[in-house]
């Protein structure tokens, strides 16, 4: 059993210097999985490359993985395999609301180490961790540097659903929460003015998006309108400088500190917009928010930094398909054109978000199908089902897994398939020689996958 002694010895700190002062940043490590020790930024990008290889994101079609929650930090492939003492967490708890400000520290910094292990997580809510970090995050009187590592584990927990009920019960969390994002108050005398607190918060807010029963709260709280315009000045000064605000690879991220939270913060705040375009409730709560956020949205969606990319064209594809205003709203952004321009992305799951979003826009007849068809979509869509399906050929471009190649094709397929009512693009379709690729793709694709082996006949049968 792990005793509060043996997390003192096993606890590390990562100092930070930032702005003349030292930041105890919680990344408490245990000595058995110090070499699986991940900075939450690590772990992200950790998370990302296991999924896009396993083929674990394929398993459902296009307008299914639309429904898609956002990615973040916690996982479960730290493999956080230490018994945890309920008496040495229950100490712990204490020790946050201790007169000393060194122990509140040590007790927040070893916490830290514990909440990024989704395995510990049922033990820690059991043991009060939750609401003592709660108490910890709400309370003015404590050191920033406190309550912004309190926060971090705060969100850690958000992913458990008796976590985000016990958070929105206390109606001074999400205020608190958008005055972290802001770096309003004490929060921006906080790590890197405020900079660390921000991506705390977004982080949070980007796990209580994540549930669709939340956004009426969000909205009504005023969450949705302060996240909204906090990412598009966030998407707005990355089309500026592109060249320092966004990164090719999800593991790329810069050395300085402040530039690194600044990242994290953006990119949490666009799965907090990704999360909110789950249901009608939040993107008409997002529409609301005016027609800066959509365009931060298609910035999103055509930048370099791949988790951007693959939230921005998520959250414009079920933009996109939700509404006649909401369709409206994204075609004035020219997030039709972008959406198109996704079908090329190296990113095979914004590949499936928009060929699951053009797929359902070119069945609407009206608009919708036509701004598709007139944007040329056809053989943008087509092209996933070519030999290599790897989006883009940049040099930075991975070789996709058999598995991965099979869930872009069957994207592909679907969005074909759903297109095919229409005649005017079924056209459009012939001329781009649809009949003899879907013949080469049957050749190639052999037996081993029988689904895409019927769609690709369907799709046949429809043309001809």
């Amino acid at each position: 059993m792990l005793a509060l002694r043996a997390l003192n010895r096993a606890g590390r700190a990562a100092r930070f210097r930032c702005n003349g002062c030292k930041l105890t940043h919680a990344l408490a490590r245990h000595s058995t999985t110090t070499s699986n020790a991940h900075t939450q930024s690590e772990t992200l990008a950790y998370i990302n490359s296991q999924l896009t290889t396993s083929g674990r994101l394929w398993w459902g079609f296009a307008t299914g993985l639309l429904g898609i929650v956002a990615v973040s930090v916690p996982g479960a492939a730290l493999n956080g395999n230490e018994k945890l003492e309920p008496g040495a967490l229950k100490e712990l708890a204490a020790d946050l609301n201790s007169p000393s400000n060194a122990d509140r520290e040590r007790a927040a910094s070893m916490l830290s180490g514990l909440t990024i292990y989704l395995e510990h997580h049922d033990a820690l809510y059991t043991a009060g961790i939750f609401p003592a970090l709660i108490c910890t995050v709400l309370d003015t009187g404590n050191v920033p540097q406190v309550r912004v590592i309190a926060l971090g584990s705060t969100a850690d927990l958000l992913k458990d659903d008796r976590a985000k009920q016990a958070a929105i019960e206390d109606e001074r969390f999400i205020p608190t929460l958008l005055q972290a994002l802001q770096a309003q108050g004490k929060w921006a005398a906080g790590p890197e003015e405020g900079g660390l607190a921000r991506a705390h918060a977004a982080r949070a807010l980007a796990e209580l998006c994540a549930e669709p029963g939340l956004h009426k709260l969000l909205d009504s709280s005023g969450a949705v309108s302060v996240l909204a315009h906090h990412t598009a000045e966030l998407a707005a000064l990355s089309k500026e400088q592109p060249e320092t605000k966004t990164y090719s690879s999800l593991s790329e991220l810069p050395g300085n500190m402040v530039e690194r939270h600044s990242v994290e913060d953006e990119r949490f705040s666009a799965a907090a917009v990704f999360g909110l375009s789950s249901s009608d409730q939040g993107i008409q709560a997002l529409l609301k928010a005016g027609p800066e956020l959509v365009r931060g949205i298609g910035e999103w969606a055509t930048s370099n930094d791949p988790i951007l990319q693959r939230y921005g064209v998520g959250a414009l594809a079920r933009t996109a398909i939700s509404s006649p205003p909401a369709f409206a709203a994204v075609k004035n952004a020219s997030g039709v054109e972008k959406l198109v321009a996704a079908l090329n992305s190296n990113d095979p799951q914004a590949q499936c978000f928009a060929a699951g979003a053009i797929g359902r826009l070119i069945s609407i007849d009206g608009d919708p199908a036509e701004a598709v068809i007139e944007s040329g979509a056809a053989p943008h869509l087509l092209a996933m089902l070519s030999s290599q399906s790897s989006g883009s050929t940049d040099a930075g471009s991975v070789e996709r897994s058999p598995a991965v190649k099979r869930g872009v094709y069957r994207c592909a397929l679907r969005g074909l398939l759903n297109s095919m009512p229409n005649e005017q693009f079924c056209r459009h379709l012939q001329r781009s020689d649809a009949v003899t690729l879907l013949q080469d793709f049957l050749r190639n694709c052999g037996t081993a996958d029988a689904e895409n082996v019927r769609l690709a006949k369907s799709c046949l049968e429809a043309l001809q």
